[in-house]
């Protein structure tokens, strides 16, 4: 997607919300925090937050014997 600058969010929003047409059916649309240009745009058009999710990371640092280099026997 290109740079969320004005007036684009809004004329992306309007776009999908056309492509419903009549339909009754509940529409949503997964933001991250940052498009928050997008999220204004959606929440003028009567969109509001269901849900938020939260990525929780750990690392595991897990030691990895170096192999020896050397040379291996033939069976020729």
């Amino acid at each position: 997607m290109a740079l969320p600058e004005r007036p684009l969010p809004d004329e992306l929003a309007d776009l999908g919300l056309s492509l419903l047409g009549e339909t009754d059916a509940p529409a949503w649309s997964s933001l991250r925090h940052y498009d928050s240009l997008m999220i204004d745009a959606l929440r003028g058009r009567g969109f509001s937050v269901l849900l938020t999710q939260l990525l929780l990371v750990k690392e595991l640092a897990v030691r990895v014997p170096v192999r020896e280099k050397g040379l291996v026997p033939s069976l020729a």
